[in-house]
């Protein structure tokens, strides 16, 4: 068995207008054993690179979700539920970019350096 804490995961495609209590909610009822209160997130934002935006959060349980504790191997599980607009995807491994907090256009800035290894400065 899977320890709660020993994870931190990843939830992407959920609708660009949710609230975190509000997604407590929805991944509780999609899982259906555990309860708002065992969803903890830890950041919520924005990916902004995907057509329509969506949010992007990460999380951990306080008890892990069945399905978790029987497929964590997985690496990304689909979730599906009608409480869901459309369906969610939880990895166990932060492959890609993750974003973890909102930014505001006007203060969001970067530049691309070909030569550095690919990093943004």
């Amino acid at each position: 068995m899977v320890s709660p804490d020993a994870f931190a995961f990843r939830l992407r495609g959920c609708p660009s207008g949710v609230r975190e209590a509000a997604l407590r909610d929805r991944v509780s009822a999609a899982f259906g054993d555990i309860t708002p209160d065992d969803v903890h997130i830890h950041s919520l934002a924005t990916a902004a690179w995907e057509t329509p935006p969506t949010k992007t959060a990460t999380l951990t349980f306080e008890r892990l979700p069945s399905v978790i504790q029987s497929q964590s191997k997985q690496g990304t599980l689909k979730i599906a539920h009608h409480v869901l607009d459309g369906s969610l995807l939880l990895d166990t491994e932060f492959l890609g970019l993750t974003p973890l907090s909102e930014v505001s256009a006007q203060k969001h800035e970067f530049e691309y350096v070909l030569g550095l290894s690919s990093y943004a400065v």
